[in-house]
């Protein structure tokens, strides 16, 4: 009886041994299962962070592409504008008058329209030129056109935002400036660094009241100066425009001077990636790439297509790759620009259009 009950103990325990132990198969395919399930949470964790990256990559190419696109929009907006060119005094004349000084500041460059120029650059990324007047609220107070009081011609204005606070010139010697009372405008280039000058010592036409002393800048001007390539071809100066210019009476006072702006948007070597990339570049009176800041980096394509008006009623019927394609027709009343800019494994494309507003009648 007795050994009868130790072989059933024996026999239990070995029984319970054998169904509590797993067998090699059984840890094989255990290992097998769990190396699946971690492979997969590895692999979902893994396109969890590319699609993440890729979404910042398309935020930030987008983020790019926006600004350098609100950059070129902004000077488009503001081409071909001189001051003024609708009056209720004289629109025709006022028309007439910006006109010729834009299509005159802009002879050089070929097929230029209205402060618009630009270079078709076929396969390659386009290039576009803007030109336009930026306002500096400088009012003029009288004129020496014929060096009376000073050894060149030149304007009186009032000094107060010819210098900033702390007394530095905001314009100087060798900028090219516009003169316009909204029926005529002229260009000068200033050939003297501005100075503060005593009212009580010239005579200002009687325009001298509520004009202190120390509160007048002179702008002397010349004929036959060059900027930026441009030659006297410009009449830069002319007497009989400075004078038609300067006319107290014509659209309620007050000629003013503003800054003449050249602009160009060109995509060049990265100045910063050392020429491995090409970048937007925002070049502003005659800079150059070396000289000037990338607006954008990783640009792939620039390209600008220009709207045309064939039936005069200031709809686009189409738009051309080039200027010169224009000739014959009716002006661009349109801008397309499109810009292509890479990142990583996505390239983003932005478009956007702008209405030529400063064309004329």
């Amino acid at each position: 009886m007795y050994e009868n009950n130790s072989s059933t103990i024996v026999e239990a325990i070995m029984k319970n041994r054998i169904h509590k132990g797993y067998t090699l198969v059984e840890v094989l395919v255990a290992v097998l299962i769990a190396s699946v399930l971690m492979a997969a949470v590895v692999r979902l964790f893994t396109k969890v962070g590319e699609t993440f990256e890729l979404n910042a990559d398309a935020l930030q190419l987008m983020e790019s592409t926006r600004v350098a696109l609100k950059f070129v929009k902004s000077d488009l907006t503001q081409a071909g504008y001189m001051g003024c060119v609708f009056t209720d005094i004289n629109p025709k004349k006022a028309d007439e008058s910006l006109d010729k000084l834009i299509r005159t500041a802009t002879s050089l460059v070929p097929d230029s329209y209205w402060g618009v120029a630009g270079q078709d650059g076929g396969s390659n990324p386009d290039s576009l030129s803007l030109f336009y007047m930026q306002d500096l609220d400088v009012r003029v107070i009288s004129r020496d056109t014929i060096g009376q009081f000073f050894p060149e011609p030149a304007f009186l204005v009032d000094a107060k935002n010819v210098f900033d606070s702390n007394g530095n010139s905001l314009i100087s010697k060798g900028d090219w400036l516009v003169a316009s009372n909204c029926e005529n405008a002229t260009s000068f280039i200033l050939t003297n660094d501005p100075e503060v000058l005593n009212a009580s010592a010239f005579d200002l036409g009687g325009l001298d009241d509520g004009i202190a002393d120390g509160s007048v800048a002179r702008l002397d001007f010349s004929t036959g100066e060059s900027f930026d390539g441009f030659s006297n071809q410009l009449n830069l100066g002319d007497s009989r425009e400075i004078s038609a210019s300067y006319n107290a009476s014509a659209s309620g006072g007050a000629t003013f001077i503003g800054r003449y702006f050249d602009v160009r948007y060109v995509v060049a070597d990265s100045e910063i990636d050392e020429g491995s990339t090409k970048s937007l570049f925002r070049l502003i009176n005659g800079e150059t790439p070396s000289t000037s800041n990338e607006i954008v980096r990783l640009v792939e394509d620039f390209q600008v297509f220009y709207g045309v008006d064939d039936d005069n009623d200031g709809i686009t019927d189409w738009f051309v790759d080039s200027l010169s394609d224009v000739t014959g027709r009716n002006k661009p009343v349109q801008i397309k620009v499109s810009i292509t800019i890479q990142g990583g494994n996505t390239s983003q494309e932005l478009v956007n259009m702008v209405k030529v507003r400063n064309k004329g009648l």
